[in-house]
């Protein structure tokens, strides 16, 4: 990945996991993008952003890349 960073954690009943995406270029880990994690409704995972975040294609190529991974399991 070029642009995020991921850290991945369970979700509270641990079935299913949980991708926090941060920007890569903060050296802190700092600036939270959004979330990827399991949306019932329409049983798939799903990006949850953050408020006031921009994106450009090629970062939203990442995440889409990430999301296509995590749904194929």
């Amino acid at each position: 990945m070029n642009y995020l960073n991921i850290q991945i954690t369970s979700s509270s009943t641990g079935k299913t996991k949980i991708y926090t995406l941060y920007n890569k270029n903060d050296t802190n880990c700092e600036t939270l993008l959004g979330t990827v994690k399991w949306f019932g409704r329409w049983r798939k995972y799903c990006f949850f952003t953050e408020p006031g975040i921009v994106f450009d294609s090629h970062c939203l190529e990442e995440v889409l890349r990430l999301l296509n991974q995590v749904n194929k399991k």
